[in-house]
Protein backbone atom coordinates (compact mmCIF):
# COMPACT_ATOMS: atom_id res chain seq x y z
CA UNK A 1 0.00 0.00 0.00
CA UNK A 2 1.45 3.02 -1.12
CA UNK A 3 0.30 6.98 -1.67
CA UNK A 4 1.04 8.22 -5.46
CA UNK A 5 1.28 12.38 -5.18
CA UNK A 6 -0.65 13.86 -8.20
CA UNK A 7 1.35 16.32 -9.62
CA UNK A 8 1.32 19.91 -8.45
CA UNK A 9 1.02 20.93 -11.67
CA UNK A 10 -2.19 18.36 -12.65
CA UNK A 11 -3.85 18.98 -9.17
CA UNK A 12 -6.32 21.67 -9.65
CA UNK A 13 -7.37 20.28 -13.50
CA UNK A 14 -7.75 16.75 -11.10
CA UNK A 15 -10.01 18.76 -8.79
CA UNK A 16 -12.13 20.20 -11.63
CA UNK A 17 -12.28 17.39 -13.59
CA UNK A 18 -13.21 15.23 -10.46
CA UNK A 19 -16.41 18.16 -9.59
CA UNK A 20 -17.63 17.84 -13.37
CA UNK A 21 -17.39 14.86 -14.75
CA UNK A 22 -16.89 12.44 -11.43
CA UNK A 23 -19.93 13.30 -9.51
CA UNK A 24 -18.20 15.08 -6.91
CA UNK A 25 -19.57 17.65 -5.74
CA UNK A 26 -18.81 18.11 -2.38
CA UNK A 27 -15.42 18.75 -2.85
CA UNK A 28 -15.05 20.99 0.23
CA UNK A 29 -16.31 20.89 3.90
CA UNK A 30 -16.77 24.63 5.39
CA UNK A 31 -12.64 26.43 4.79
CA UNK A 32 -11.30 22.41 3.92
CA UNK A 33 -10.43 20.32 1.05
CA UNK A 34 -12.03 17.27 0.44
CA UNK A 35 -10.50 16.12 -2.49
CA UNK A 36 -6.62 14.36 -1.26
CA UNK A 37 -3.60 14.95 -3.55
CA UNK A 38 -2.65 11.89 -3.55
CA UNK A 39 -4.02 8.42 -4.72
CA UNK A 40 -4.37 5.42 -2.57
CA UNK A 41 -2.73 2.52 -4.32
CA UNK A 42 -2.98 -1.39 -3.25
CA UNK A 43 -1.36 -4.58 -4.11
CA UNK A 44 -2.23 -7.07 -5.75
CA UNK A 45 -2.38 -9.35 -2.44
CA UNK A 46 -3.62 -6.47 -0.89
CA UNK A 47 -6.25 -6.25 -3.42
CA UNK A 48 -6.84 -9.93 -2.85
CA UNK A 49 -7.14 -9.58 1.16
CA UNK A 50 -9.44 -7.38 0.84
CA UNK A 51 -11.87 -8.92 -1.37
CA UNK A 52 -11.54 -12.11 0.33
CA UNK A 53 -12.33 -10.12 4.00
CA UNK A 54 -15.38 -8.56 2.34
CA UNK A 55 -16.73 -11.99 0.91
CA UNK A 56 -16.49 -13.51 4.43
CA UNK A 57 -18.33 -10.51 6.27
CA UNK A 58 -20.59 -10.77 3.66
CA UNK A 59 -21.27 -14.41 4.55
CA UNK A 60 -21.34 -13.52 7.88
CA UNK A 61 -23.77 -10.83 7.93
CA UNK A 62 -26.38 -12.87 5.94
CA UNK A 63 -26.30 -15.86 8.84
CA UNK A 64 -26.38 -13.85 11.31
CA UNK A 65 -29.43 -11.71 9.46
CA UNK A 66 -30.56 -15.60 8.64
CA UNK A 67 -30.70 -16.74 11.98
CA UNK A 68 -32.33 -14.08 13.87
CA UNK A 69 -35.19 -14.25 11.05
CA UNK A 70 -35.68 -17.65 12.59
CA UNK A 71 -34.84 -16.51 15.89
CA UNK A 72 -36.40 -13.85 17.17
CA UNK A 73 -35.73 -14.46 20.77
CA UNK A 74 -31.90 -13.63 20.07
CA UNK A 75 -33.12 -10.07 18.86
CA UNK A 76 -34.11 -9.25 22.99
CA UNK A 77 -30.32 -10.59 23.93
CA UNK A 78 -28.94 -7.70 21.65
CA UNK A 79 -30.91 -5.03 22.59
CA UNK A 80 -32.72 -4.29 19.72
CA UNK A 81 -35.05 -1.59 19.37
CA UNK A 82 -38.72 -2.79 19.38
CA UNK A 83 -39.19 -1.10 16.34
CA UNK A 84 -36.59 -3.32 14.19
CA UNK A 85 -38.00 -6.34 16.15
CA UNK A 86 -41.05 -5.99 14.83
CA UNK A 87 -39.95 -5.53 11.28
CA UNK A 88 -37.80 -8.63 11.40
CA UNK A 89 -41.05 -10.49 10.61
CA UNK A 90 -40.99 -9.07 7.39
CA UNK A 91 -37.81 -9.89 6.48
CA UNK A 92 -39.06 -13.56 6.36
CA UNK A 93 -40.32 -13.27 2.60
CA UNK A 94 -36.87 -11.86 1.18
CA UNK A 95 -35.86 -13.68 -1.37
CA UNK A 96 -31.82 -12.91 -1.75
CA UNK A 97 -31.76 -14.14 -5.01
CA UNK A 98 -34.20 -12.09 -6.52
CA UNK A 99 -32.83 -8.77 -5.37
CA UNK A 100 -29.23 -7.19 -5.44
CA UNK A 101 -27.74 -6.74 -2.01
CA UNK A 102 -25.21 -3.26 -1.26
CA UNK A 103 -23.12 -3.29 1.61
CA UNK A 104 -19.95 -1.38 2.01
CA UNK A 105 -17.79 -2.60 4.60
CA UNK A 106 -15.18 0.51 5.88
CA UNK A 107 -11.35 -1.00 6.45
CA UNK A 108 -9.11 0.89 7.91
CA UNK A 109 -4.80 -0.85 8.13
CA UNK A 110 -3.17 -1.11 10.82
CA UNK A 111 -0.23 -0.47 12.44
CA UNK A 112 0.24 -3.92 12.82
CA UNK A 113 -0.04 -4.83 8.67
CA UNK A 114 -3.29 -6.20 9.28
CA UNK A 115 -6.60 -4.65 8.42
CA UNK A 116 -9.52 -3.46 11.00
CA UNK A 117 -13.20 -2.29 9.52
CA UNK A 118 -15.03 0.33 11.23
CA UNK A 119 -18.16 -0.23 9.96
CA UNK A 120 -21.15 -1.80 7.47
CA UNK A 121 -22.60 0.61 5.76
CA UNK A 122 -25.81 -0.97 4.12
CA UNK A 123 -28.51 1.77 3.90
CA UNK A 124 -26.20 4.47 1.80
CA UNK A 125 -23.73 2.94 1.16
CA UNK A 126 -22.11 6.30 -1.39
CA UNK A 127 -18.47 5.86 -3.27
CA UNK A 128 -20.34 4.69 -6.80
CA UNK A 129 -18.57 7.31 -8.79
CA UNK A 130 -15.91 7.29 -6.68
CA UNK A 131 -14.70 3.44 -7.59
CA UNK A 132 -15.68 3.90 -11.07
CA UNK A 133 -14.38 7.21 -12.62
CA UNK A 134 -12.53 9.00 -10.38
CA UNK A 135 -9.68 6.04 -10.54
CA UNK A 136 -9.66 6.90 -14.27
CA UNK A 137 -8.83 10.33 -13.59
CA UNK A 138 -5.97 9.75 -10.83
CA UNK A 139 -4.48 7.26 -13.27
CA UNK A 140 -4.73 10.11 -15.76
CA UNK A 141 -3.28 13.02 -13.70
CA UNK A 142 -0.39 10.65 -12.12
CA UNK A 143 0.92 9.82 -15.64
CA UNK A 144 1.06 5.93 -15.46
CA UNK A 145 -1.51 3.54 -17.39
CA UNK A 146 0.04 0.64 -15.24
CA UNK A 147 -2.04 0.56 -12.48
CA UNK A 148 -5.26 -0.79 -12.85
CA UNK A 149 -8.77 -0.82 -11.18
CA UNK A 150 -12.19 -2.78 -10.61
CA UNK A 151 -14.99 -0.51 -11.73
CA UNK A 152 -17.70 -0.61 -8.41
CA UNK A 153 -20.13 0.98 -11.14
CA UNK A 154 -20.22 -1.41 -14.15
CA UNK A 155 -20.45 -4.62 -11.39
CA UNK A 156 -23.58 -2.48 -10.20
CA UNK A 157 -25.15 -1.84 -13.39
CA UNK A 158 -24.65 -5.13 -14.29
CA UNK A 159 -26.18 -6.91 -11.94
CA UNK A 160 -29.07 -4.39 -12.03
CA UNK A 161 -29.53 -5.22 -15.86
CA UNK A 162 -29.50 -9.10 -15.27
CA UNK A 163 -32.23 -8.52 -13.07
CA UNK A 164 -34.45 -6.23 -14.42
CA UNK A 165 -36.04 -6.28 -17.80
CA UNK A 166 -34.76 -3.07 -20.03
CA UNK A 167 -36.95 -0.40 -20.89
CA UNK A 168 -38.28 -0.29 -17.27
CA UNK A 169 -38.77 2.44 -14.98
CA UNK A 170 -36.44 2.68 -11.67
CA UNK A 171 -36.68 4.77 -9.31
CA UNK A 172 -33.66 5.51 -7.18
CA UNK A 173 -34.98 6.34 -3.22
CA UNK A 174 -32.33 8.80 -1.39
CA UNK A 175 -32.18 12.18 0.86
CA UNK A 176 -32.88 14.54 -1.39
CA UNK A 177 -31.95 17.20 0.50
CA UNK A 178 -28.38 16.19 0.74
CA UNK A 179 -26.04 16.92 -2.16
CA UNK A 180 -23.45 14.24 -1.48
CA UNK A 181 -26.56 11.64 -1.90
CA UNK A 182 -27.78 13.00 -4.65
CA UNK A 183 -24.32 13.11 -6.72
CA UNK A 184 -24.50 8.58 -5.98
CA UNK A 185 -27.84 8.53 -7.28
CA UNK A 186 -27.20 10.83 -10.27
CA UNK A 187 -24.42 8.83 -11.00
CA UNK A 188 -25.99 5.23 -11.52
CA UNK A 189 -28.99 7.22 -12.96
CA UNK A 190 -26.88 8.35 -15.57
CA UNK A 191 -25.58 4.78 -15.76
CA UNK A 192 -28.89 3.35 -15.61
CA UNK A 193 -30.11 5.45 -18.85
CA UNK A 194 -27.65 4.97 -20.84
CA UNK A 195 -29.06 1.74 -20.19
CA UNK A 196 -31.93 2.20 -21.97
CA UNK A 197 -34.22 2.45 -18.28
CA UNK A 198 -36.82 5.05 -17.35
CA UNK A 199 -35.24 6.43 -14.30
CA UNK A 200 -36.83 8.57 -11.83
CA UNK A 201 -35.68 10.09 -8.54
CA UNK A 202 -37.79 10.97 -4.96
CA UNK A 203 -37.24 10.49 -1.31
CA UNK A 204 -38.60 7.51 0.65
CA UNK A 205 -41.75 9.86 1.61
CA UNK A 206 -42.39 9.47 -2.27
CA UNK A 207 -43.42 5.81 -1.75
CA UNK A 208 -46.68 4.64 -0.52
CA UNK A 209 -47.70 0.55 0.09
CA UNK A 210 -51.03 -0.61 -1.26
CA UNK A 211 -52.32 -3.89 -1.43
CA UNK A 212 -48.54 -4.70 -1.23
CA UNK A 213 -48.39 -2.81 -4.11
CA UNK A 214 -45.67 0.26 -4.61
CA UNK A 215 -47.44 3.64 -5.61
CA UNK A 216 -44.82 6.19 -6.23
CA UNK A 217 -46.11 10.08 -5.52
CA UNK A 218 -43.91 12.22 -7.54
CA UNK A 219 -44.89 15.52 -6.56
CA UNK A 220 -42.78 17.42 -8.95
CA UNK A 221 -44.52 15.67 -12.17
CA UNK A 222 -47.55 15.10 -10.66
CA UNK A 223 -47.98 11.85 -11.58
CA UNK A 224 -48.72 8.62 -10.25
CA UNK A 225 -46.72 5.52 -10.99
CA UNK A 226 -47.39 1.90 -10.15
CA UNK A 227 -44.33 -0.10 -9.70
Amino acid sequence: MKLIPIPTTKYENYRVNLMFDCYKWDPQFLDNNTIAKYALVLSQEEHKQLKQLTLDLDSETRMAEDYLNKSLKAAKALKLPKKITKEINSMRNYEPDKNIRLMRFDFHPTNDGSFAVSEVNSDVPGGYAEGSVMPIEAINAIGDDSYGFVSFGDALVDAIVNKVHRNGRIMLVHCTCYSDDRQVMQYLGDRLSNEGFEVIYGAADHVRFKDKRRIVYWMEMKEISML
